[in-house]
C-alpha cells in the first residue's frame, strides 16, 4: 500500500501565527510573524519567524524555541496538523532516506536491464526486434547504453512506445563529442 504526501508550499510572507511548518526537517508552531503582508515590498525584504519546535521520534527536543530571518518570499513548506513521519527513520515524510532508497532500486533495475541487453535487442523495451520488423532504428559508433556489446549495435524499435528511447538515445549521441555519423534508419 502507498500512500500520498500532500505538501503545500507558501511564501514566508503568508506564513500566519499558529501555522505548522517544516524547518531545517523538523516540525515548527510558528508564534509570531512580522509579516504585515505587504506584496509591494522588496523581495529581499526579510521576515522574522519564530516558534516552538514539535517532537518527532528522530528528533524527541520538545518546545525549542527557535527564530529565523527568513526573505520574504522564502518557500515554505506547510504541514497539515496530523503530519507524517518516516517509521524507519523518525524524519519528517518524504525522507531523504526513502528518496535515496528509491534512486537506489531504480538504478539496480535499470542496471539489470541493460546487462540483460543482448545484440539484436531493442534497447528501450528489452525485446528482441524480429526480422519483420518495419521500422528499426540503428545507431553507429559506440553503443552509449550497453558498451558490453560492442559498436554498431544500439538498437531500437523504431514506432510505439520505443520512439521514446529513440529520442533520449539522440540526445546521448549529441553529447557525445567522439561520435561522428548520424544513425540509419532502415
Amino acid at each position: 500500500m502507498s500512500y500520498s504526501i500532500h505538501i503545500d508550499l507558501l511564501p514566508a510572507i503568508d506564513i500566519q501565527p499558529d501555522s505548522l511548518i517544516a524547518w531545517e526537517g523538523q516540525p515548527l508552531r510558528v508564534t509570531y510573524s512580522d509579516s504585515d503582508g505587504d506584496q509591494d515590498a522588496e523581495p529581499e525584504t526579510e521576515i522574522t519567524l519564530r516558534g516552538t519546535s514539535l517532537p518527532t521520534p528522530a528528533l524527541p527536543n520538545m518546545g525549542v524555541q527557535m527564530e529565523m530571518k527568513v526573505p520574504r518570499y522564502t518557500i515554505v513548506r506547510v504541514l497539515p496538523e496530523h503530519y507524517a513521519v518516516c517509521a524507519q527513520c523518525g524524519h519528517l515524510a518524504p525522507c531523504d532516506e526513502v528518496g535515496k532508497q528509491r534512486e537506489e532500486r531504480r538504478r539496480t533495475e535499470q542496471f539489470i536491464k541493460v546487462a540483460e541487453l543482448r545484440p539484436g535487442d531493442c534497447h528501450f523495451c528489452g525485446e528482441e526486434i524480429s526480422h519483420r520488423a518495419r521500422k528499426v532504428r540503428h545507431f553507429r559508433g559506440p553503443n552509449l547504453i550497453a558498451p558490453h556489446l560492442g559498436h554498431d549495435t544500439a538498437v531500437f524499435h523504431g514506432v510505439g512506445e520505443c520512439i521514446a528511447g529513440v529520442r533520449s538515445y539522440e540526445i546521448l549521441v549529441a553529447m557525445d563529442v567522439h561520435r561522428l555519423k548520424k544513425p540509419d534508419m532502415e
